[in-house]
């Protein structure tokens, strides 16, 4: 009672009931994001005290923020849920059990930072003509939806801890139902899956329920809609509703006293000018200190001084030695010690050892070979040190294909430019028409140039976070 009412205080919806036993059971996948379902306080929902809100509607089920009144699909739930943020974030919808489709819009233009949606939109609407001409035309937003209305809660609930944070508006039907399913495509040109987890499964063998089924819609926009391009696409308001301010931050935050400025239809995401070739930079190096260095010494000097400095010291060993040797090698200390020295030598070393340090290894039995694997954002991953691991090249691991998008001629928009500082002609893609990819290395080398036409990015293209937000959900995982 005391959470409820606690609740109730700093909500600016009014409670209208008790709650109910909703969801019915858990669908929470291993790679489903946020705390354990198990976990949640009783009466205290998990985006409580978040900025989130429904979009209201009025007597005749318009939008756009001014109305009093639940949308169509919500007002069952508006009836059963202790309030109207409640029942839009967590249902049950009533869509028929023909599924739902929703649409996460960047929403920066009135102050609701992305975090995480850019990194992995997914469609493009079909109202462009890319999205008619491309079916993996993906910079509008991220899509989602199911043909199972019981899964929208756990749906909801994984991309808000996903951080795909942005306006939401969601519609129901997926095959059919409502008056516009989304594989009619009329809508988007593609939209990802959520499967139906059923009761009687076993939730440890449930990796991610929103992959490795192929149920994605892929089939582009239907050209008899091409009449659409430039204009508003005509969607029925009374089978749609609509969340602003989706999405966790640390912060949390309260519902703006004036309402961002809405439209009946989410507009595209704003896309950013790509940055100028030449950054500006000092004409020179600056001397070093006399002080101790901040930063281990980097893997090997460049041929001229960086741009700017890495955000973080580079793990990552060499893959393979100097080219030239010297023919004897340097006296080492009797007693090495496990790190480098606090300050730096006066001298450099006059001579580099015959044999170069080699990659750290496991033992391994007759026939075994081993290779890197680095985590897919480049840093903070749970396995390894963080940084990279060493593993079975017959192992299973996910993949990320880079390609070279200059010198290779240019890509298409599926491949994403994510380290233009360190190199700006390495693009990367985790996907294709929807498919994500774990593999074997040689396998993994297969994919990346009979699928995407590219390559596998190297150890340290994937560390400077050059693969970094390209999909899949990859970014916490170790990938070739």
């Amino acid at each position: 009672l005391f959470n409820l009412a606690r609740f109730a205080a700093t909500t600016p919806f009014i409670l209208v009931s008790a709650d109910i036993n909703w969801p019915e059971y858990s669908q929470q996948c291993r790679d489903d994001a946020g705390s354990p379902y198990e976990d949640d306080v009783p009466g205290v929902p998990y985006h409580f005290g978040s900025a989130a809100y429904p979009v209201l509607v009025d007597a005749d089920g318009n939008g756009g923020g001014g109305g009093r009144g639940c949308a169509d699909p919500i007002k069952d739930a508006c009836t059963l849920r202790p309030d109207f943020k409640t029942a839009y974030l967590e249902g049950p919808i009533s869509c028929g059990n023909n599924g739902w489709y929703c649409r996460i819009f960047n929403d920066e233009a009135n102050g609701w930072p992305n975090v995480g949606l850019n990194g992995d939109v997914n469609f493009g609407q079909c109202n462009r003509e890319e999205s008619f001409e491309d079916p993996g035309y993906d910079q509008d937003g991220h899509c989602h939806g199911s043909s199972y209305d019981s899964t929208y809660y756990w749906w909801i609930r994984d991309h808000w801890f996903r951080e795909y944070n942005g306006k939401v508006r969601c519609c129901c039907g997926w095959y059919q139902g409502g008056t516009q399913p989304v594989t009619e495509g009329r809508i988007a040109n593609r939209c990802d899956y959520r499967r139906l987890v059923t009761s009687t499964e076993n939730l440890s063998d449930c990796r991610d329920a929103n992959e490795e089924h192929g149920l994605g819609f892929e089939s582009g926009c239907d050209p008899q809609y091409q009449d659409q391009i430039g204009s508003s696409i005509p969607e029925d308001d009374s089978v749609c509703w609509e969340i602003e301010r989706f999405g966790y931050t640390e912060e949390g935050g309260s519902v703006p006293t004036t309402p961002p400025t809405v439209t009946p239809k989410p507009t595209p995401p704003f896309v950013s000018p790509p940055p100028t070739n030449k950054p500006t930079v000092s004409e020179a190096p600056t001397s070093p200190t006399n002080q101790p260095p901040t930063m281990p010494p980097t893997r090997e000097p460049t041929k001229s001084p960086s741009i700017r400095p890495t955000p973080r010291p580079t793990n990552f060993p060499t893959m393979k030695p100097a080219p030239n040797p010297t023919d004897s090698p340097m006296k080492g200390t009797p007693n090495p010690t496990t790190g480098p020295s606090s300050k730096p030598t006066d001298q450099p070393t006059s001579k580099p050892t015959s044999n170069p340090t080699t990659p750290p290894t496991n033992s391994q039995g007759p026939g075994e070979q081993f290779r890197a694997v680095v985590c897919g954002r480049g840093f903070d991953c749970a396995e390894g040190d963080g940084y990279f691991d060493i593993v079975k090249m017959n192992s299973s691991q996910e993949v990320r294909c880079c390609r070279d998008c200059v010198n290779n001629g240019p890509c298409s928009s599926s491949w994403k430019q994510k380290c233009g500082d360190y190199d700006p002609e390495v693009y990367a893609r985790s996907k294709d028409r929807g498919k994500c990819y774990v593999e074997d290395f040689c396998s993994a080398m297969d994919v990346c140039a009979d699928v995407f036409g590219g390559r596998l990015c190297t150890p340290e293209e994937v560390l400077e976070s050059c693969a970094k937000g390209t999909g899949c959900k990859y970014d916490k995982e170790m990938v070739w």
